[in-house]
């Protein structure tokens, strides 16, 4: 039934504007899901890293990604005559230091039994671009464990 809806409404357009209707651009959402901030050894290394990223835009072409954590570029993927983008976990983990405890922005939450205290909480952005100049953007934050 909802073909016919898109196909009537097809032919009602097409009869106001004189011809066909042109197909309309969209970028896709960003899908990028569990992000992650883990320790690294010992000391204060962390990696912040994703599951993956995925982002379409047919029938234009993908043509880049950007990744930011706390504002600066840590990675940039470009797209090559492709109607999707796809970056595996392989390729999105990303150096941090953990931060002490009581660093987050948070309020320092109540120390349980066996439950550390908080690391650094750091904010992240990924942005993507099509050849029609479409963006699409998805934001988050992720919280660190603390330093040794």
């Amino acid at each position: 039934m909802k073909a016919h809806l898109v196909a009537a409404a097809a032919v009602l357009c097409s009869g106001l504007l004189g011809g066909p209707v042109p197909d309309a651009s969209a970028i896709g959402f960003i899908d990028s899901p569990s992000a992650i901030c883990r320790k690294v050894g010992k000391g204060n290394d962390c990696v912040i890293s994703w599951y993956y990223m995925s982002v379409g835009a047919s029938p234009n072409y993908m043509i880049e990604a950007w990744f930011l954590v706390d504002g600066a570029l840590v990675s940039r993927v470009a797209g090559f005559f492709q109607t999707s983008m796809y970056v595996p976990a392989e390729q999105l983990e990303f150096p941090v230091k953990c931060g002490g405890s009581g660093l987050t922005p948070l309020p320092q939450p109540t120390t349980f039994p066996g439950m550390p205290p908080y690391g650094r909480t750091y904010s992240w952005t990924i942005r993507a671009r099509d050849s029609a100049n479409l963006s699409s953007a998805n934001y988050g934050s992720v919280i660190c464990p603390p330093r040794d």
